[in-house]
């Protein structure tokens, strides 16, 4: 199944959106991304199926959380 990776810049930010996302029944996962990594903070990427990928990112944004990236992820 293909996934699409969203990258936001925190774990508190990653947690809020998969809580938000699963009040739409948009299933998630999350995991750290070192990509967007700095020596004071973690990026985390909310996995979602590609099918729900934009839905998921409007979901996002409209919670006021920042969206650092877009990736396009297979899962095998």
């Amino acid at each position: 199944m293909k996934t699409k990776l969203i990258i936001v810049s925190s774990i508190t930010h990653a947690l809020q959106a998969k809580s938000e996302l699963e009040k739409h029944r948009i299933s998630t996962k999350i995991q750290k991304t070192t990509k967007y990594s700095t020596a004071n903070s973690c990026a985390y990427g909310i996995k979602v199926s590609s099918k729900n990928s934009l839905d998921a990112m409007r979901i996002i944004r409209s919670i006021n959380i920042e969206i650092l990236d877009f990736i396009d992820q297979e899962k095998l």
